[in-house]
């Protein structure tokens, strides 16, 4: 008698195939989250150097993490 080879159905099919996409997604947040942090602590001199002022480094620290351009994206 043949040995049959039995495939169980797979239950999670979507689990098994967004968890590498999940965790690049809550890596990209917890970058920009991190790098809106840093601009945050930088001094008004270091600012004006790379052309920010204190308001929009302010602002730009505000913002929640899911508001990013689409270039910080990729």
């Amino acid at each position: 008698m043949p040995n049959k080879t039995i495939s169980l159905p797979n239950r999670f099919p979507l689990a098994r195939n967004t968890r590498p996409a999940l965790l690049g997604t809550v890596l990209k947040a917890f970058s920009i989250w991190r790098e809106r942090q840093t601009l945050r602590d930088l001094d008004d001199h270091i600012l004006k150097d790379i052309g920010v002022t204190r308001d929009d480094a302010d602002v730009e620290t505000k913002r929640p993490v899911w508001d990013a351009p689409n270039r910080w994206m990729r």
